[in-house]
């Protein structure tokens, strides 16, 4: 218990702003809460969008718009791109699913 309680002047010095003035890890607590959401809810966001991008050619492809090229060409690309989201959504899973509570993470990969 001491050294949660002495953890926040430890490591005062490496500590980002609004947290490196702060005298004890208890009193960190609600600060990390609050960082951590925020840095968990730009990361989703940052997968979502990743995950969109790569699933642009399948979208093209549903809505008919050849405009990548012919309708073959258009077809692969839309192939291989459901093939890139769906690694990136497996590798997503396998870093998160471990590390985050099950209702979080599922959340995380659904949005």
């Amino acid at each position: 218990a001491h050294a949660a309680v002495t953890l926040g002047a430890q490591y005062r010095a490496r500590l980002p702003r609004p947290l490196d003035v702060q005298a004890s890890f208890l009193a960190c607590a609600l600060a990390l809460r609050k960082a951590a959401g925020e840095l968990g809810g730009a990361q989703v966001e940052r997968q979502r969008a990743l995950v969109g991008e790569t699933l642009g050619a399948a979208v093209r492809f549903v809505r008919g718009d050849a405009s990548g090229g012919g309708g073959g060409a258009l077809e692969a690309e839309a192939h291989a791109s459901v093939r890139r989201a769906t690694h990136h959504l497996r590798h997503l899973a396998a870093v998160w699913l471990p590390a985050l509570a099950p209702a979080v993470a599922a959340h995380a990969l659904a949005a």
